[in-house]
């Protein structure tokens, strides 16, 4: 079963899908609220239907909890869709300030209904000059949407086969890309500490800092006490590598089990100490 509207565009309930009957291209599919709610639209015409209406036809039971947006979001789909294929759109739903909604008066409404085994055979609920002619454009434009709907298969169907091909490629660039920024890191982090030197061992602890931190001896040992204050184990990680410069309120620490050579070859942690105030 399908509905005629103005002998311009079809709607077929069971497909949920407005055709133009003008360009059988043209086609929009709609949302299952918004098929129901254009089917007790069209089975009211020219009626008034009243939102309560409209909310047990298409939500039953759950309608109660519907917001009214909800409802004018779908009644706006519907007229999206009878824009994308006709020409007289605004003229078809009427909005009935604090009632509802209904079909236009002026609006030419057919029902028909086809038999999947012969010719079609047409109940009109309007008056039709020629259904023949109807129903016989009515099965061009089923052709043609069906037509339609093959061309978007096969458009997904091919990118389907495509998409793969662009995912192989971002992950061939991203893993140049780790790889490239890893050398780089580790070439860095590797020559990071080469003019850090061996300054004090204590407790088994060997602290070793930047040479330009160390021209004062008593900052040296600041920091030194800050970093042993915290509870480092110096069994565990007894190679400590810190810098003593001024210049930030933070005191960061490498702590390794060995001595730094690259990040691949060390067990290292990282202690940071927040809040440091510099004389």
């Amino acid at each position: 079963m399908f509905w005629i509207i103005n002998d311009s565009v079809k709607f077929a309930p069971e497909n949920k899908v407005i055709v133009s009957l003008i360009n059988p291209e043209l086609s929009a599919v709609l949302t299952t609220p918004a098929s129901r709610c254009f089917e007790i639209l069209l089975e009211s015409y020219p009626e008034v239907v009243s939102h309560k209406d409209i909310f047990d036809y298409v939500w039953g039971e759950e309608g109660a909890s519907v917001p009214l947006n909800t409802l004018y979001q779908n009644i706006s789909i519907i007229r999206r869709g009878l824009a994308e294929t006709s020409e007289n759109r605004d003229s078809v739903i009427i909005t009935v300030p604090r009632k509802g909604f209904q079909i236009g008066g002026n609006t030419k409404v057919t029902r028909s209904s086809v038999d999947e085994n012969s010719t079609s055979s047409t109940q009109e609920t309007a008056v039709s000059n020629e259904p023949t002619g109807s129903e016989h454009t009515a099965s061009v434009a089923d052709e043609s949407h069906k037509k339609s709907k093959n061309t978007r298969y096969t458009f997904q169907y091919r990118r389907f086969f495509i998409k793969p091909v662009n995912i192989l490629i971002a992950m061939a660039l991203t893993i140049v890309a780790v790889v490239f920024f890893h050398l780089q890191w580790h070439e860095s982090a590797k020559n990071f500490f080469d003019d850090y030197k061996l300054q004090q061992v204590e407790n088994g602890c060997h602290y070793i800092s930047k040479n330009e931190g160390i021209s004062d001896h008593n900052n040296f040992e600041k920091f030194k006490n800050i970093i042993k204050n915290t509870g480092v184990d110096c069994k565990r990680y007894p190679w400590i590598y810190f810098s003593s410069s001024m210049s930030t309120p933070v005191v960061t620490a490498l702590l390794c089990k060995d001595p730094y050579e690259d990040i691949s070859s060390t067990d290292c942690t990282t202690l940071i100490i927040r809040g440091v105030i510099r004389d």
